[in-house]
């Protein structure tokens, strides 16, 4: 099982979501809430019972910026040792769908003085900028279509996008591209309900799903359907902050699914909270 050194450059790059993972140390397991600090071992692939899998947020960060889903990004962090890779997903205005978080900060980023949705040839010719302003590093990087994860996917047999996406009312439409897609093997769903896990299955068994929690809470009642859909979940993504509630986190490792952590680039990043999860049974990170 391939380990991942986790040096400042890995972290701050970001890194990919393999697909389980990483319950505390077996030696700590049977106190998997303990507050006893342990050495995460991070890793691009599924380790039962170790923590950590990684999965770089938005592809991961390139000179130390965040965000970008730029093809750099991904190239870059693979290079690092990264295989699962969570892009954001929108649709330009003919209809194809790009690596973009949403339209109005795309343009922020980029300066783009047309309308937006840009049209995927409007999209494909306008880099994203990074000015050097509060915490950025000025840089400039190139988008991302579906062709071009079509080449960088058959070249890298290895390496899973991690697909995220805003517009739910096209949600279905998005699931049948995904589908469609020459290497609809190396995508994982992110779901944001139980009926969006159904509706992935009912059009392929085999897919790889993980629920995403942050729009639909934490009700009593999820914790019992989560029990039920386990074989169709490979892991659950929850807020950090939801981590820090003990009964938030006890009813999730109760499912016995792998448990998932997003936050905010300065939080998620700390190799001390990182630790802290891991004692606790968290399996992975987004991280940035």
């Amino acid at each position: 099982m391939k380990r991942i050194n986790l040096t400042i450059s890995v972290i701050f790059v970001g890194l990919s979501l393999s697909i389980m993972g990483c319950q505390a140390n077996s030696d700590a397991s049977s106190d998997k809430h303990s507050k006893t600090h342990l050495a995460p071992h991070y890793s691009a692939d599924h380790q039962e019972g170790m923590c950590c899998t990684v999965i770089a947020h938005a592809g991961g960060a390139i000179d130390g910026n965040a965000y970008t889903n730029s093809q750099e990004a991904v190239l870059r962090n693979y290079g690092y040792g990264t295989r699962m890779f969570e892009l954001d997903f929108e649709q330009t205005r003919d209809g194809e769908w790009v690596a973009a978080h949403d339209w109005p900060n795309w343009k922020l980023q980029t300066g783009f003085k047309g309308e937006i949705p840009p049209s995927l040839t409007e999209y494909m010719s306008t880099p994203r900028f990074y000015k050097k302003i509060s915490w950025s590093i000025e840089g400039t990087y190139t988008p991302i279509d579906m062709t071009w994860l079509e080449g960088f996917l058959s070249k890298n047999a290895d390496a899973f996008i991690v697909t995220d996406m805003k517009a739910l009312e096209k949600f279905p439409e998005f699931v049948d591209i995904i589908l469609s897609h020459p290497k609809k093997e190396q995508f994982i769903f992110q779901a944001y309900s139980i009926d969006d896990v159904e509706l992935i299955k009912a059009r392929a068994p085999d897919a790889k799903i993980i629920l995403t929690m942050y729009r639909i809470g934490y009700p009593a009642a999820l914790f019992t359907q989560l029990k039920e859909k386990k074989e169709d979940l490979i892991g659950v993504t929850v807020p950090m902050s939801w981590a820090h509630i003990e009964s938030v986190t006890t009813r999730l490792l109760e499912t016995d699914i792998p448990i998932y952590l997003h936050g905010a680039p300065a939080n998620i990043n700390s190799r001390g909270l990182q630790a802290d999860f891991a004692a606790k049974g968290i399996s992975g990170f987004y991280l940035d």
